[in-house]
């Protein structure tokens, strides 16, 4: 009689992770946003999680976990049960992460599970009225001019503010100094309020205080003209070249079966279908990105490895400069 019940125990044990795969989900998803509330990510975030509650018939909540370039939240995440009850939306810095902290408590490529890549994100570079500058060029003028006196604002080292910055002065070949803030909303107002000479964020981010004539939009990042901003030229107009643009996904913790991340992935983006999300992502100026998991994985580790050559080429020209 022993040896049945261990034995039945013990197929219990075995099939329970299949049953509570099968009627997954059976309670409420908490999604782990890791920047602050008010981020073109964190939009993106409370859109996908209220489609969600649509498409996959269960609460979603957002969590903000801000803090160390994005490296707590995700590690939150990265340490979760593989059940799909704890998820994270991250900005593309996830990708830069790796390149700048040599010790992030968690290995990006092995302990997250990519989902789906939630929306392609245009950044806008914005700058002050009163900083006198009306066009690219001219910010890129104004940094040859004085090297290192033009300062950026960024929502901190490695976000994809501050890659997107990089790419500009690797492209432009010019010297920046570099103000990290705890998040976008933070980075914005000051450079709105003229203690930084540029920013580059979501056109959500910075739209209010566009609309009060405090920042105004030299150029996007986009590949091509936003009609929610259609007299803002690209970088790419300016005769620049450099990848641009950022993106937002989705993302599970390591060992994610793979008949959840597939639900998962089915229901997200049938919840970026909805109208409401539709609606959302246009304020925004955002466009869907339909990949599978593992196109979004193969893109993941291609931008880890690109971003580790950019910021490593970044150092040498510092050093280079220390040295002068």
């Amino acid at each position: 009689m022993k040896r049945i019940i261990t034995a039945a125990a013990a197929l219990a044990a075995l099939a329970g992770p299949a049953v509570a795969q099968a009627d997954y989900p059976n309670r409420p998803i908490t999604i782990i946003v890791n920047i602050t509330p008010g981020s073109g990510t964190d939009l993106i975030a409370r859109t996908v999680a209220d489609g969600l509650k649509t498409t996959l018939k269960q609460t979603v909540v957002v969590e903000n976990r801000p803090g160390a370039g994005g490296s707590i939240g995700a590690n939150v995440v990265a340490n979760s049960e593989p059940d799909g009850y704890r998820l994270l939306v991250t900005s593309s810095a996830i990708a830069s992460l790796p390149a700048v902290q040599t010790s992030l408590p968690y290995d990006t490529e092995k302990d997250l599970t990519p989902i789906v890549p939630l929306a392609d994100l245009p950044a806008v570079v914005w700058v002050s009225p009163s900083k006198g500058i009306k066009s690219i060029n001219d910010l890129i003028e104004k940094a040859r001019k004085a090297p290192g006196d033009v300062m950026f604002g960024s929502s901190g080292v490695a976000s994809a503010s501050h890659l997107e910055v990089e790419r500009l002065r690797a492209a432009a070949n010019i010297k920046l100094t570099h103000i990290p803030y705890r998040g976008a909303p933070e980075a914005i107002g000051d450079a709105a309020a003229g203690r930084v000479d540029f920013v580059i964020a979501p056109l959500a981010s910075g739209r209010a205080f566009m609309d009060n004539n405090q920042l105004i939009a030299i150029a996007s990042t986009a590949k091509k003209r936003s009609p929610l901003i259609p007299d803002v030229p690209t970088i790419g107009e300016s005769g620049l070249k450099m990848r641009m643009g950022a993106w937002v996904g989705l993302f599970g913790p390591k060992n994610l079966p793979a008949d959840i991340v597939n639900k998962i992935h089915a229901a997200t983006v049938a919840a970026l279908q909805l109208p409401e999300a539709k609606d959302r992502f246009a304020k925004l100026g955002a466009d869907t990105m339909p990949l599978s998991p593992a196109e979004f994985k193969k893109m993941l580790s291609d931008e880890i490895a690109e971003n580790k050559e950019l910021l490593a080429d970044l150092a040498k020209t510092e050093n280079k400069t220390e040295k002068k």
